[in-house]
């Protein structure tokens, strides 16, 4: 779906799915370690966990402050449960570079055929493989993927 809004993807465009609830400080967080290219909020409690849209970073987070930027390595269902470093809940930012980036590679996703069975984690992943780097901010909860109703009553905790 977010190939149709494909010419809408401009500097300063945050994309998030429409089923997630989370807690501003995840937004400004994202917002505030925004650069030119591609930032994902990616939740590291959720390391190791079998849940869709696993991430490896450059490191894992380690719940102590830096400065040094964290780099995506990969993204997606082929990253190794025992490996994952958390779960990209759904929520990004895109600057100049990262806007054109992504554009590109829903373009060649359109081209090549897989565009049609494309997650965004695959779009983003093709991204990563054209050489584009993506960053990535740890967050640790905060959010829910609300798929029911029970998902629902989490989120009212929130």
């Amino acid at each position: 779906s977010l190939s149709l809004a494909e010419d809408a993807l401009a500097p300063g465009t945050l994309v998030a799915f429409g089923d997630i609830v989370l807690k501003r400080y995840i937004v400004h967080a994202l917002l505030e370690e925004a650069g030119p290219g591609i930032t994902l909020a990616v939740d590291s409690a959720l390391a190791g966990v079998d849940l869709p849209d696993r991430v490896i970073a450059d490191r894992p987070d380690t719940g102590r402050f830096s400065v040094d930027e964290v780099r995506l390595s990969a993204i997606g269902d082929a990253v190794p449960v025992t490996a994952s470093h958390g779960v990209w809940i759904g929520l990004l930012h895109l600057g100049a570079d990262g806007a054109a980036a992504l554009r590109g590679a829903i373009g060649d996703a359109r081209a090549d055929g897989t565009l049609r069975t494309a997650r965004l984690a695959d779009v983003l992943a093709r991204v990563l493989a054209q050489g584009h780097a993506i960053r990535v901010v740890w967050s640790r909860g905060g959010w829910v993927n609300v798929n029911n109703l029970a998902d629902l009553v989490d989120a009212s905790g929130l």
